[in-house]
């Protein structure tokens, strides 16, 4: 089935230099934009490797990509369509992408191989972004930044952690820090960082 929202990526080999736009949101108060520069084989419809360069736009924090992993088990998925409210199963070709606020340099680019068959007409690029919190020791302030997606302040009160089940985002703390784990199927996002935690591309061959 059809996703009606959806932005295009194509599988070119004359693109393969081009970098394509695959995901946007915003975080910390900086809108940053995703995108992907694909080498594929378009006769035998076989997507080879991505690579993934974050660029900051508007916003006062830097952020970057700590680590992007391609998730083989996830390949069939069960979502609403906010167009029309209705649920419909789609093929993705999934792709974990790990973001940290305060990186020295801007942006980042990463590298990933896939060598995975488009078989199915209708396959969505995913980009399943995940949020890493400012400290891994977890202080709430780092180098005078408040990490503001993580915790709550006001005033004199002391800060205290956002609530996992409030927001979307992740199952628990200790999992911000497992990169090794990928969801296996139709998995929600809960968490800090939770507003616009995927995005959809119509792989286009």
């Amino acid at each position: 089935m059809n996703l009606n929202l959806t932005t295009t990526i194509k599988c070119n080999p004359d693109l393969k230099n081009t970098w394509q736009m695959v995901y946007a949101s915003q975080l910390y108060g900086t809108f940053f934009a995703v995108y992907a520069k694909i080498v594929a084989n378009k006769d035998e419809k076989c997507m080879n490797s991505i690579d993934l360069k974050l660029i900051n736009y508007k916003g006062p924090i830097n952020l970057g990509i700590h680590e992007a992993t391609y998730n083989v088990k996830r390949k069939k998925i069960s979502i609403i369509d906010h167009m029309n409210g209705n649920s419909l199963t789609i093929n993705v070709l999934s792709v974990t992408l790990w973001i940290r606020a305060l990186t020295e340099q801007d942006g980042c680019e990463k590298p990933i191989t896939i060598e995975q068959s488009i078989n199915e007409d209708e396959t969505y690029l995913e980009i399943n972004r995940k949020l890493l919190p400012l400290s891994e020791n977890g202080n709430c302030v780092v180098d005078g930044v408040f990490d503001s997606e993580f915790y709550y302040r006001d005033g004199l009160s002391k800060p205290i952690p956002k609530k996992l089940d409030e927001i979307s985002g992740l199952s628990s703390w200790k999992k911000y820090n497992s990169l090794d784990k990928e969801d296996e199927g139709n998995v929600e996002l809960l968490g800090p960082g939770g507003i616009c935690p995927r995005g959809y591309a119509k792989i286009i061959f």
